[in-house]
């Protein structure tokens, strides 16, 4: 298996991603901000760096704000290990059953008094075969939310925890999958938008705070964002039961 440790980023930028990952979206969101990190395994990832799935992000905060990551030891064929923080950290598909895995996660920054800080993994962002995501504090090891997969927020309170794990309990089965396949565009629109030459049966529309603004049924291939507030999105649209396209929109 990939040797890993998580780590940060404060980005929303879209990664295309294929359909054997097996994956969850963790939305970590500070001030208003939200930072989506992706985590997971998946047929195609390699014991080394994986330039497509594993994006190093800066080692430092910006000026205000915090990023958060992924830490990662990124291995070579020929040169030392480096460790790296990334926006995603995905490990080869294992070969025995998959139950716990803990992924290392740092905050870059300092955060303030008075400012929300707090997780979640947004509804129908994950494949499913991960079971419960939990948060707990890398110092010492307390568990301080117990699954976080339905959409509810998680808050943190004590702003000098930098450092967390987020535990993952997967259940493999041949048969599961929900799989969710990234679109790497970012669509601007005042009104309609044309996804394409596939039909989808629904779609759901949330806000970056993972509140779902809007749910339709069968919508084709268009979606009608005319009623919603100026402001960014993310449209999770159905191919099928099994597949979920999610799309980033920034209504104009």
């Amino acid at each position: 298996m990939k040797s890993i440790i998580l780590v940060l980023l404060m980005c929303t930028t879209i990664s295309t991603l294929a359909v054997d990952f097996t994956q969850f979206t963790l939305n970590v969101n500070y001030d208003g901000n939200a930072t989506l990190l992706k985590a997971g395994y998946s047929d195609s990832t390699t014991i080394y760096y994986d330039e497509g799935y594993e994006k190093d992000i800066p080692s430092f905060p910006p000026p205000e704000g915090i990023i958060p990551g992924f830490r990662i030891l990124r291995q070579y064929d020929e040169s030392p290990d480096e460790l790296i923080y990334s926006d995603a950290d995905y490990r080869e598909t294992p070969t025995n059953k998959l139950d716990t895995v803990e992924y290392q996660l740092d905050i870059l920054g300092k955060r303030e008094d008075g400012k929300d800080f707090y997780f979640f993994v947004p509804l129908g962002s994950k494949s499913e075969e991960v079971v419960e995501v939990s948060i707990v504090d890398a110092i010492d090891g307390k568990l301080i939310d117990t699954n976080i997969v339905n959409g509810q927020r998680f808050y943190v309170t004590n702003r000098f925890i930098e450092n967390f794990k987020v535990r993952v309990v997967y259940s493999q089965s041949p048969t599961s999958v929900i799989k969710p396949i990234e679109d790497n565009s970012i669509y601007y629109a005042e009104g309609i938008i044309n996804t394409k030459n596939i039909l989808y049966k629904k779609y759901e529309l949330y806000d970056l705070s993972g509140n779902l603004i809007r749910e339709n049924g069968y919508i084709g291939n268009n979606i009608d964002i005319q009623n919603v507030q100026s402001g960014v999105y993310f449209a999770y649209i159905y191919e099928s039961d099994l597949v979920v396209r999610m799309l980033k929109i920034v209504k104009l």
